[in-house]
Parts: C-alpha cells; structure tokens; sequence
C-alpha cells in the first residue's frame, strides 16, 4: 500500500514525529510513504530517514491550483491513502485525495484541534474523512466539542514509540532529572524549575537537562540564573534524537497542565525512567500501574512536585532500579512503535477496503482502540449517519480497487 502523510504546519510537534514514524514503519513493513509539507527540519528529518519526502507552499485554501498540484502528485505516485493534519491540510490535499477517491484520514492531536463552525462541518461534509485520535480523551473531547464528528470513522490509537536496546540503567548519585518538550507556558517548566529551588532548600541538588526551545526560554533561562541554579540545570535547546539525553538520566518529569497524550512521556517510559506526571490529559491511559503517587494533582505547583522528587530521591537504590524496569516493561507492552504501528495500519486497511494488513502482535495492542464514546457500535470503517455514510462513493470505490489490482 501506498499512504501519503500531509502536514502544513510549522512548527515541530508529536504529530510530526508520529507521522514520520508512521511513515518510516511502512516503508519498513515493505509497503510505501511520501511526505508532504513546508517545514524543511520535518522534510530534511524525512529524508534523513530515507523517506519520499515533497515541500509543498501551503497556499490559499481551496485555491484550484493547491489542489491539482495535490492531485498530480497523488496519481503519479500511486496514493492509496492520505492522512492530514490542520485545516489547510483539509482543504487542499484533503479534497485532492477526495477527488481521486481515496481515503483520507485527518489526525486529532488535541480536543482543541479543531471547533464546530460552519467551515469545518462543509470541509468533512466534502472530504467525508476518518478521524485518528492519539488517545480516548482527546476523541471523547473532540465530539463534545464538534458533534457530527460521531457520524464519521473514528478511532483512538496511541502513537508508539521506538524501543531502545536493553541496557543497565546509569548510576547516577544523586538520581539525574530531565524534561523534553517545547519550552512555552503551557508546559509549565517553571513548576519544576520553583521544585528545584525547595529541593536545594531541603539539602538535595539534582542535575537536571531541559532540551527542548521555545518562547519562554529567555525566562527559564533567567529564573535559573536569578535563582543561582545554574550549577545544576543545563539547557540543550532543540534536538532531533533525544535518546542520548534519556539514556544518562533516572526520571523522567512532565510538568505540563495538559497533554493530549505525551509523547515526550512515552519516550521517557521506553528507556525505562522513573516518571512523573500530572493526572491531566491523556497521561492517564499509558501511566504505570502502581505508580499512582508520581502522578500529581492538575492543579500541583512546585511544592508538589518538590514532595514527589524528593520521595524519589530517597528512594533504596534497588526499589529505583526495581520500579525502572517495570516502567520499562510498560512501554513495551502497551505503546511500541511497532504495536501501535500495525494497530494503525489494520485499523487503515479496513478503510481503504484491502482485506487484510500487517500480521497483528501477540494479543491485542494494548493503548489501542476503535471506539464511540458512550455505548454506540465502534467498529473502525463504519459509516453510520448521513454525513458519514459513504466514506467512499460506490462508482470511484470501483475504480479505485481497479488501480490497486494494477499495483
């Protein structure tokens, strides 16, 4: 099969990794990906990793020429199915694919991605998309907030995250701290940040690596400065590969108010750190059993992030070592890039009307699921209700297995 991932944002986010591992999964699977965007560090990152990758300007929405140049490329490369991000995505390389009859599947990140305007109900009344979600709060958020969303294919699937070779955990004295993700107040670094400043008080000074940039990196940088941290918190601004920043550290700290999921949080579980949370979001779903204590009230402040740590940091070495290896455990089991990759792909398959996709993992993906929120049928590639009924119209469904049968 061949899948076509559209993305015409700008800045970096999850969902630009997800796509690339997506893309990069299929292509390992034997099947094909192509990429397509404005955001060079997303392309060059694509073809870093031996992908199809395209620049494409975003353009005015529906403007005619966006869209046949959409079609053009998806017809000469052979494009069985589009997967597209934001609206611009929608309204260009959405109705090209529509067009062409193809699948397309638009990917919710948050329950805020999108609201309920006459706009977005004429866009998915013409392109008549899937809807991924990458967890069950943000699918139950987005059909609070745009209804007709329920009369469409949906699913909520966690995006997985590569598996790092099986190592011995460093020895750090005292346990080493780190934080990756976009440094903007919604992330709520300053938290952690006023924690560090109650440890010291408290006879305890971890070092912490914060990577990640952003717009509130002038002001971290001096509140560190202001508050003489310097010795202990080290910036490495924007990186492609994290890995090295998460292989030498022992926990993992997400103090944003509210992730849709937390990718950044599954990385740091699959190299088997200690992690701490708020109980926002979808952090929820892939928290570790057991480890309730380290995920921390919506509303925690830097006191409460200081208690946690600092319980940390006394722990036994071997309870440390203990709990790092269940967590390790927990990524393997419930969020694999791999897992959640042949999730996505059957879930993919049944929309795109091919009788059978890549071999299933032993047993059921966990963190994955095609569901209704409330008690209604949730089989994926339903399609229930007027605005979703006929994801595919009979006549070009008829064609289109013409063209697969060509491939």
């Amino acid at each position: 099969m061949r899948i076509a991932f559209v993305n015409h944002t700008e800045k970096w986010g999850g969902v630009k990794t997800w796509c690339l591992d997506m893309a990069a999964a299929f292509a390992a699977a034997g099947h094909s990906a192509s990429l397509y965007g404005r955001d060079a560090l997303f392309l060059g990152r694509a073809a870093a990793l031996g992908l199809e990758a395209h620049a494409r300007p975003g353009g005015m929405d529906y403007h005619p020429l966006s869209i046949a140049a959409y079609v053009r490329a998806f017809r000469q490369s052979g494009v069985e199915a589009v997967v597209v991000n934001v609206g611009k995505d929608v309204r260009t390389a959405g109705i090209a694919a529509r067009l062409l009859g193809l699948p397309v599947i638009r990917h919710v990140g948050a329950p805020w991605d999108f609201r309920d305007s006459l706009q977005v109900r004429l866009d998915h009344a013409l392109v008549r998309p899937a809807f991924l979600c990458c967890s069950r709060y943000v699918l139950e958020g987005i059909v609070r907030r745009v209804p007709h969303v329920r009369n469409f294919p949906h699913a909520a699937i966690h995006p997985g995250t590569p598996l790092p070779p099986e190592r011995p955990a460093p020895e750090n004295d005292p346990p080493r701290l780190v934080t990756t993700s976009r440094l903007s107040g919604d992330k709520r670094h300053a938290d952690l940040l006023g924690a560090l400043v109650l440890l010291r008080g408290r006879g305890f000074s971890p070092a912490l690596d914060i990577v990640g940039a952003g717009p509130e990196e002038a002001a971290l940088k001096g509140f560190v400065r202001d508050n003489d941290l310097e010795g202990q918190v080290r910036f490495h601004g924007f990186s492609s590969s994290v890995a090295e920043y998460l292989d030498r550290a022992d926990i993992f700290v997400l103090p944003s108010r509210c992730e849709p999921l937390g990718i950044a949080l599954e990385e740091g579980m699959a190299h088997g750190l200690v992690p701490v949370a708020r109980k926002a979001g979808g952090v929820p779903e892939i928290w570790p059993d057991g480890l309730g204590d380290l995920l921390l009230p919506e509303e925690a402040g830097p006191g409460d992030f200081a208690r946690c740590l600092e319980a940390i940091l006394l722990w036994p070495r071997e309870r440390r070592l203990a709990v790092r290896d269940m967590v390790r455990r927990t990524a393997r089991e419930r969020f694999s890039r791999q897992g959640q990759f042949q999730a996505f792909a059957r879930w993919l398959f049944s929309l795109a009307g091919r009788p059978a996709g890549p071999s299933p993992p032993s047993g059921q993906a966990p963190g994955s699921s095609a569901v209704r929120p409330g008690e209604e049928d949730s089989r994926p590639g339903r399609q229930p209700g007027p605005e979703g009924r006929g994801l595919i119209p009979s006549c070009l469904q008829t064609r289109l297995n013409a063209r697969r049968q060509s491939f």
